[in-house]
């Protein structure tokens, strides 16, 4: 009877330490997560590609994961008019325009309106000289157009490229 007892009273002084705190302050949810990225890979259309100028037939798949959540998906696509002296990729992702306004690593960074959107272009430090992306924000993060120059043939204007991929995609990308 005394094994009993004294389990049922530890037991008893447990529960009673274990509601004696208080916690004050306004209670709160959980943010939630961010919806996955557009899938540019599979949902952009062959024919809002074909109307940008761009091959669909030449896609080349940067990143996009096989299942469960990510931050991008990247695929790439060459130019119908040969010959093809520069790639167009099309990011989607969860990153916003502030995160790209505040990278440390962008460099050349200039407002700009894309589709009645605003937006900007950048270049990357390391590849400056041979890559321009453009950018605009969506309810998801940003959409994001690059493009790349082969390094053959004359240097376009990757910039102004981009911009103009950026625009024309623009109808098919979701708010």
């Amino acid at each position: 009877m005394r094994v009993r007892t004294a389990v049922l009273g530890a037991g008893a002084l447990l529960l009673a330490a274990g509601c004696g705190t208080t916690e004050t302050g306004t209670p709160t949810t959980a943010a939630a997560p961010p919806p996955d990225p557009f899938n540019v890979c599979e949902d952009l259309p062959d024919a809002a590609l074909a109307t940008t100028g761009l091959n669909p037939a030449t896609k080349s798949t940067v990143t996009n994961a096989p299942s469960g959540p990510t931050s991008w998906i990247v695929c790439a696509w060459e130019p119908t008019q040969p010959p093809a002296t520069y790639r167009v990729e099309v990011y989607s992702t969860s990153h916003t325009m502030d995160e790209t306004r505040k990278n440390e690593n962008l460099t050349d960074l200039t407002e700009v309106e894309i589709a009645g959107r605003q937006g900007l272009t950048f270049k990357e430090t390391n590849t400056a000289d041979t890559r321009c992306r453009a950018a605009f924000g969506a309810e998801q993060g940003s959409f994001i157009v690059s493009t790349a120059w082969f390094e053959t043939g004359a240097k376009p204007d990757l910039c102004g490229l981009a911009v103009q991929y950026l625009t024309d995609l623009e109808p098919a990308l979701p708010a």
